[in-house]
């Protein structure tokens, strides 16, 4: 069974709006906010929810981290500066979300 990568460093720019990790593999990733915010797993935004036809998105500009908070030992939670904070991103989910060239850009397995 291979390692999945976990995270090491988490710093947010000074202005909220970018996302950095170090990732225990090497890996440095830096994600904006809106992105974060745009995929967020929650079933509200994925559409399990009757609101899916005004939450569902992938870039929401403007948008801030206010807060974020270690779920366990496999996940993070963010709250957003929309109010937003039912979204839990496992660090997989995260990884994946990387949007740098060699992991394939922004979303799930590259998807932009």
């Amino acid at each position: 069974m291979t390692a999945r990568p976990r995270p090491g460093a988490w710093e947010v720019d000074d202005d909220g709006r970018e996302l950095r990790v170090d990732w225990d593999d090497g890996h440095r990733s830096a994600y904006p906010a809106r992105t974060l915010r745009g995929w967020c797993p929650c079933a509200v935004c994925q559409g399990h929810h009757r609101r899916r036809a005004d939450m569902l998105f992938h870039d929401v500009p403007g948008v801030t981290f206010d807060e974020m908070a270690p779920v366990g030992s496999y996940a993070v939670a963010f709250h957003f500066d929309d109010g937003h904070d039912t979204g839990i991103y496992s660090f997989e989910f995260l990884r994946g979300l990387c949007p740098c060239p060699d992991c394939g850009g922004e979303g799930p397995g590259g998807e932009t």
